[in-house]
């Protein structure tokens, strides 16, 4: 943890306008809650990828309502389903292709899930719009 504290000050020193910038918060925010609740993170591998994406959901959870005023519903379940791909891609030293922008789920996925993912984007309880 104090390492996390370490860099967010020398970043802060060499840049100030970081403070600003959405993925240095989302970034740091979002490692501080995994970090801070690392020892929770047990069981089998299905376990452990439920309890970090509901993690970092929650931790990002405040940023995304403050600044987009919605809140993407199946994060949670794509982060699931997406990580395990992005992790086979990243270890084969393959290149992970990436979302179109339109789709809101947060990271890079293979190209045969964009398609899937597009149709569940189109269901209406899947986001919810916040009133400002």
């Amino acid at each position: 943890m104090a390492l996390l504290y370490l860099l967010f000050l020398i970043l802060i020193i060499i840049n100030p306008f970081y403070i600003y910038n959405l993925g240095f918060i989302y970034s740091f925010t979002t490692s501080f809650g995994l970090i801070l609740f690392s020892n929770k993170i047990t069981g089998n591998y299905i376990i452990q990828l439920i309890k970090i994406s509901t993690i970092a959901f929650m931790f990002s959870l405040p940023i995304t309502i403050y600044n987009f005023y919605e809140i993407n519903l199946l994060t949670i379940l794509n982060n699931i389903i997406i990580v395990p791909f992005v992790t086979i891609f990243s270890s084969l030293n393959l290149p992970v292709p990436n979302v179109s922008t339109h789709i809101d789920v947060g990271c890079a996925t293979p190209i045969a899930y964009e398609s899937w993912i597009s149709h569940l984007s189109a269901i209406p309880a899947a986001t919810k719009f916040l009133a400002t």
